[in-house]
């Protein structure tokens, strides 16, 4: 039988949502399960590379595990030989998961799978195996651990941005005021009758693609408030921070994001 690790780790992506209201989609990641022993190694650095992952993107924030400890401890107690895939995602519901991640080795053909559960309708959206024949040997030993490490950081990323493409959507169309080579008040455009509401604070965002992939980072470069809104999903912000950065990368023409701050 399958072997379970039965530590949760919870982690809660503050992403804005379709309407972009600023809802939170919240994401509970399970621990690796594994039907072999040799692999409890290699499954503590996937674990701790997912986690690493999405605390790095701009959209995502751990929550105290503390707050979970009741349920850590139950599922404890099961033993979760019998604990379903339902149970996990009843207990989901119970957190205010809207997805759970539930990574799993198989040490016959050596493939992680990483699935991730709509918990809303209990389906599967997300489903992907990767082959680690070229990390980990039939012992379920490690051979090349920096490798490793840095390999589930990036097919982390891609799971991420198969949600963050839909997320990170108020963008930067102009600058309206400059003082002093710096980038006073901007307009921005926040559609699918998006609704932001004036003094509210918002984080920018420079997008940049990663060499060789076709994968984006999104690196902070300040910060705004909501001054007035200008109709027709276009909003006219004050900024209170990177000023000098964000007219740089407007006359680079270069894609400047924003989301509000959690």
């Amino acid at each position: 039988m399958r072997s379970a690790i039965h530590l949760i780790l919870v982690v809660c992506m503050l992403l804005i949502s379709n309407s972009l209201s600023g809802q939170a989609i919240n994401f509970v990641v399970e621990k690796l399960d594994s039907d072999q022993l040799g692999f409890s190694a290699a499954a503590r650095i996937t674990n701790h590379n997912i986690e690493e992952t999405i605390v790095a993107n701009p959209a995502a924030v751990v929550v105290d595990r503390e707050t979970f400890v009741d349920v850590e401890t139950e599922r404890e107690r099961q033993k979760s030989e019998s604990f379903i895939d339902g149970q996990y995602v009843e207990q989901g519901k119970a957190l205010g998961a809207d997805f759970m991640i539930f990574p799993s080795y198989t040490s016959a053909s050596r493939l992680l799978t990483l699935r991730v559960v709509d918990v809303a309708k209990s389906a599967v959206v997300i489903n992907k195996e990767y082959a680690l024949s070229h990390f980990v040997g039939k012992d379920g030993k490690l051979d090349r651990p920096d490798y490793y490490a840095r390999y589930i950081n990036e097919i982390t990323e891609e799971i991420l941005q198969d949600f963050t493409a839909f997320h990170m959507t108020i963008k930067l169309v102009g600058i309206e005021k400059v003082d002093k080579e710096k980038a006073k008040e901007a307009l921005i455009y926040c559609p699918n009758d998006c609704t932001l509401k004036p003094k509210t604070v918002i984080d920018l965002f420079h997008r940049r693609a990663i060499k060789n992939t076709q994968l984006f980072k999104y690196d902070q470069i300040g910060s705004a408030k909501i001054k007035n809104d200008e109709s027709n999903g276009l909003y006219l912000i004050s900024v209170k921070k990177g000023g000098e950065v964000l007219l740089k990368l407007n006359n680079e023409e270069q894609e400047v994001y924003a989301k509000i701050k959690s």
